[in-house]
């Protein structure tokens, strides 16, 4: 078992599912509440599983964890090209995250 928060890959996954919720929240995604939802559920994901996988009892149970956040980063990641496809966030700032 190890400390979650003194990992840089959960501290990186954590400020990205904060600036993604924050965008959201300011944001107008009027007839996009499923869009909404879904991103902020797949962002979120990925450093509560990396937090959970530190409580795994194996290095093998840490990296069915670990595959499950990458395809959760994934997920977010296609969102938000969905997300400035449809010109809900602009397409610079979803780059940048």
């Amino acid at each position: 078992m190890q400390p979650f928060n003194h990992l840089k890959i959960w501290q990186r996954s954590h400020a990205l599912s904060i600036a993604i919720r924050k965008l959201t929240q300011r944001r107008s995604f009027r007839g996009y509440a499923d869009i909404k939802g879904q991103i902020n559920r797949s962002s979120s994901s990925v450093p509560w599983n990396i937090a959970e996988g530190c409580g795994a009892e194996s290095k093998a149970d840490f990296a069915k964890f670990l595959d499950t956040s990458i395809k959760s980063l994934n997920e977010a990641e296609s969102q938000l090209q969905t997300c400035g496809d449809l010109a809900l966030i602009p397409m610079d700032v979803c780059t940048q995250l």
